[in-house]
Protein backbone atom coordinates (compact mmCIF):
# COMPACT_ATOMS: atom_id res chain seq x y z
CA UNK A 1 0.00 0.00 0.00
CA UNK A 2 2.84 2.36 0.79
CA UNK A 3 4.43 1.91 -2.64
CA UNK A 4 1.09 2.60 -4.31
CA UNK A 5 0.74 5.92 -2.50
CA UNK A 6 4.35 6.78 -3.28
CA UNK A 7 3.70 6.11 -6.97
CA UNK A 8 0.70 8.41 -6.95
CA UNK A 9 2.71 11.12 -5.23
CA UNK A 10 5.40 10.73 -7.87
CA UNK A 11 2.71 10.99 -10.56
CA UNK A 12 1.56 14.33 -9.12
CA UNK A 13 5.13 15.64 -8.99
CA UNK A 14 5.96 14.39 -12.49
CA UNK A 15 2.77 15.84 -13.97
CA UNK A 16 3.53 19.38 -12.82
CA UNK A 17 7.21 19.05 -13.72
CA UNK A 18 6.18 18.20 -17.29
CA UNK A 19 3.83 21.20 -17.43
CA UNK A 20 6.69 23.46 -16.33
CA UNK A 21 9.02 22.01 -18.96
CA UNK A 22 6.51 22.76 -21.73
CA UNK A 23 6.60 26.47 -20.85
CA UNK A 24 3.42 27.19 -22.81
CA UNK A 25 2.14 29.44 -20.03
CA UNK A 26 3.85 31.94 -17.76
CA UNK A 27 4.59 30.96 -14.17
CA UNK A 28 1.95 33.36 -12.86
CA UNK A 29 -0.72 31.86 -15.14
CA UNK A 30 0.31 28.34 -14.21
CA UNK A 31 0.08 29.16 -10.51
CA UNK A 32 -3.28 30.87 -10.98
CA UNK A 33 -4.73 27.83 -12.78
CA UNK A 34 -3.33 25.59 -10.10
CA UNK A 35 -4.67 27.69 -7.22
CA UNK A 36 -8.11 27.78 -8.85
CA UNK A 37 -7.98 24.02 -9.33
CA UNK A 38 -6.99 23.42 -5.71
CA UNK A 39 -9.72 25.76 -4.48
CA UNK A 40 -12.45 24.17 -6.60
CA UNK A 41 -11.46 20.63 -5.64
CA UNK A 42 -11.37 21.41 -1.92
CA UNK A 43 -14.75 23.18 -2.05
CA UNK A 44 -16.29 20.32 -4.03
CA UNK A 45 -14.97 17.64 -1.69
CA UNK A 46 -15.30 19.36 1.69
CA UNK A 47 -17.69 22.30 1.30
CA UNK A 48 -16.93 26.02 1.49
CA UNK A 49 -16.14 26.44 5.18
CA UNK A 50 -13.94 23.34 5.63
CA UNK A 51 -12.18 24.16 2.34
CA UNK A 52 -11.48 27.67 3.64
CA UNK A 53 -9.88 26.21 6.77
CA UNK A 54 -7.80 23.74 4.74
CA UNK A 55 -6.66 26.49 2.36
CA UNK A 56 -5.69 28.73 5.28
CA UNK A 57 -3.58 25.94 6.73
CA UNK A 58 -2.01 25.12 3.37
CA UNK A 59 -1.28 28.81 2.82
CA UNK A 60 0.44 29.09 6.20
CA UNK A 61 2.55 26.00 5.64
CA UNK A 62 3.04 26.21 1.89
CA UNK A 63 2.86 29.97 1.27
CA UNK A 64 1.37 30.15 -2.23
CA UNK A 65 2.66 33.04 -4.28
CA UNK A 66 1.79 33.67 -7.91
CA UNK A 67 5.27 34.73 -8.96
CA UNK A 68 7.14 31.78 -7.38
CA UNK A 69 7.34 28.36 -9.01
CA UNK A 70 4.94 25.78 -7.63
CA UNK A 71 6.75 22.99 -5.77
CA UNK A 72 4.60 19.89 -6.35
CA UNK A 73 6.76 17.70 -4.11
CA UNK A 74 6.43 20.05 -1.15
CA UNK A 75 2.72 20.54 -1.75
CA UNK A 76 2.19 16.79 -1.95
CA UNK A 77 4.08 16.22 1.30
CA UNK A 78 2.13 18.96 3.06
CA UNK A 79 -1.19 17.60 1.82
CA UNK A 80 -0.23 14.09 2.93
CA UNK A 81 0.73 15.31 6.42
CA UNK A 82 -2.61 17.07 6.67
CA UNK A 83 -4.91 14.43 5.14
CA UNK A 84 -2.96 11.17 5.19
CA UNK A 85 -3.89 8.59 2.57
CA UNK A 86 -6.72 10.79 1.27
CA UNK A 87 -4.14 13.19 -0.14
CA UNK A 88 -3.55 10.95 -3.18
CA UNK A 89 -7.21 11.11 -4.18
CA UNK A 90 -7.20 14.89 -3.82
CA UNK A 91 -4.04 15.18 -5.91
CA UNK A 92 -5.66 13.19 -8.72
CA UNK A 93 -8.72 15.44 -8.56
CA UNK A 94 -6.50 18.55 -8.65
CA UNK A 95 -4.76 17.21 -11.75
CA UNK A 96 -8.11 16.49 -13.42
CA UNK A 97 -9.41 19.96 -12.64
CA UNK A 98 -6.14 21.55 -13.77
CA UNK A 99 -6.24 19.67 -17.09
CA UNK A 100 -9.81 20.83 -17.72
CA UNK A 101 -8.76 24.45 -17.11
CA UNK A 102 -5.43 24.18 -18.93
CA UNK A 103 -6.86 22.73 -22.10
CA UNK A 104 -9.66 25.31 -22.48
Amino acid sequence: MMSSNKGKKQYFTNFFASIKRQRKVKQEELNQLLLESIDEVLVTLFGKQPAKILKSYLNLVFSFKNDEPFDPQRFSETLEKLLGAGASFIEVEIIRKFISKYTY
